[in-house]
């Protein structure tokens, strides 16, 4: 529950840890797809949804060839739907039956759960002009495309992919959370990582 002046306290829920669960349930399936683990998410939001090609993304080892690009891509697309203010995720054919091992997942996931119950734990409602509302959501998806498509441009520089990724899933928690001050810091993140961009590049 928000707090009153100061921002807002943490809510100690367990957002997160349900979220995980319901992909470790979707990881047992034998014939497991991208656009499964897409959809168990996307009935609590596409900053849910985002959640799948982010974590992916920052997993320490690869789950298809090629799969940063394709994931960058799948970030992209979700972020775009947030920018553009859709309730409802869309997703290509192609990109929706895209194959994925369920036991390196389940692995990768179940090393993420003890992150969850913390960040369950010290998140919550704070902040909640930053979070709340559509405009807020929209101006958060723009930033998380923006970011996508700089992680599928820059993702034959080892680093950039995993680095962009992080600083997505920061706005997308933010999002998810309603927690202001997550979202910020995800902001912050994002002018870090565009100014390390443009000194790599310039």
């Amino acid at each position: 529950m928000a707090g009153g002046e100061g921002g807002g306290e943490a809510t100690g829920g367990r957002e997160l840890q349900e979220l995980l669960r319901g992909l470790l349930a979707e990881a047992e399936r034998e014939e497991l797809t991208l656009g499964g683990m897409l959809e168990r998410t996307g009935r609590r939001g596409l900053a849910a949804a985002l959640l799948v090609p982010t974590l992916l993304m920052l997993m320490p080892f690869g789950l298809f060839p090629g799969s940063n690009a394709l994931l960058g891509v799948a970030m992209g697309f979700v972020a775009g739907h947030v920018a553009l203010g859709l309730r409802r995720l869309w997703l290509p054919r192609r990109l929706r039956r895209l194959p994925m091992s369920g036991r390196l997942l389940r692995r990768g996931l179940a090393r993420l759960l003890p992150l969850a119950r913390w960040l369950d734990a010290h998140t919550g409602r704070r902040l909640a002009l930053l979070a709340e509302g559509r405009l807020a959501a929209r101006l958060a998806g723009l930033v998380m495309f923006l970011l996508s498509l700089l992680a599928v441009l820059g993702g034959l520089i080892p680093g950039i992919p995993t680095l962009i990724s992080a600083v997505v899933l920061l706005l997308a928690l933010g999002l998810l959370l309603h927690d202001g001050l997550v979202l910020a810091a995800g902001y912050g993140a994002t002018a870090l990582a565009l100014w390390g961009a443009v000194a790599l590049w310039v």
